[in-house]
């Protein structure tokens, strides 16, 4: 009885370990499936990952999707941004390259102010294009925008960029602490609404945040502001940045942009405080914003 009894167990032992294994192996099976979509994402063949695996697996196969399309956006705001730069810059090579195969004259002044502005407007775009990326930082990663952290290095790299002003920045938070936006594109969201606040401010700039049904930022400034025709140029859809009024295009074009691919809406008016343009961003309810003290 003990050696039969014995081998009874032996048995149900092993047909457990089956049963097991086939349960482990199946449920797995998906897990599988997901290794071989990485690879073949690496290899280009797909855009995306199947999102049909275990609830415990699903969550991170929901952030990576999530990454690749932040960065495949990215990828494009880049691409656009650089084809933006290429058009705006050809014109003005064309006209130099025009001007020295007509062979200029040392003493002809018109020609050497021509050659001169078209110097000047190469060297403006270049110089909006690597101010873009000095505003974007270096940030990596989904790590949300902190206002008491990334705020002040922003404008502080303001500062740097526009030293020949003094322009007192008002902030008024709210006791918001934490965007709803990844940093990098707070970062290039805030940093080109309060470059092109800076660029044209005589003395201040204001920003002004507010979380309740979804968020609203507001960036003020005591410039000139825009006539009415420039505004409903930059509402419209599709304006290419280097068709924009000069100084409001681009910038404003790249947030217009970003904030449409987070599903929010942008207003540019004039501000009643402050005389200057105002640019005010609302965001949904999705991404509300995280709350805390703020000084």
């Amino acid at each position: 009885m003990q050696l039969r009894l014995l081998g009874w167990s032996l048995a149900v032992v092993l047909l457990l370990l089956l049963i097991q294994r086939y349960i482990v192996v199946r449920t797995l099976r998906p897990v599988a499936a997901c290794a071989a979509d990485i690879a073949r994402l690496e290899q280009g063949e797909i855009r995306e990952l199947d999102e049909r695996v275990p609830d415990e697996v699903l969550p991170l196969v929901h952030a990576i999707n999530l990454l690749l399309q932040r960065q495949g956006q990215r990828l494009q705001r880049s691409r656009e941004a650089l084809g933006n730069l290429a058009h705006s810059i050809k014109t003005p090579l064309t006209l130099l390259q025009q001007l020295a195969r007509d062979n200029v004259a040392a003493d002809d002044q018109t020609a050497g102010q021509q050659l001169e502005r078209y110097g000047r407007q190469i060297s403006g775009l270049i110089d909006q294009a690597l101010r873009r990326a000095r505003l974007a930082g270096d940030s990596l990663g989904a790590s949300r925008f902190q206002l008491w952290e990334d705020l002040p290095v922003l404008v502080d790299t303001l500062n740097r960029l526009h030293r020949d002003k003094a322009v007192r920045f008002h902030q008024h938070l709210n006791n918001v602490t934490t965007l709803p936006l990844e940093q990098q594109d707070g970062m290039e969201l805030l940093g080109n609404l309060l470059d092109n606040a800076w660029k044209w401010a005589r003395t201040q700039v204001h920003l002004t945040i507010h979380a309740g049904d979804g968020l609203a930022m507001m960036v003020e400034d005591d410039g000139p502001g825009v006539d009415e025709t420039v505004l409903q140029s930059l509402i419209q859809r599709g304006v290419r940045q280097d068709e924009a009024a000069p100084g409001h295009g681009i910038g404003l074009s790249i947030v217009k942009s970003l904030v449409e691919e987070l599903n929010g809406s942008i207003v540019f008016s004039r501000s009643p405080a402050l005389g200057g343009l105002r640019a005010e961003v609302r965001l949904g309810s999705r991404a509300g914003a995280g709350q805390g003290s703020c000084n």
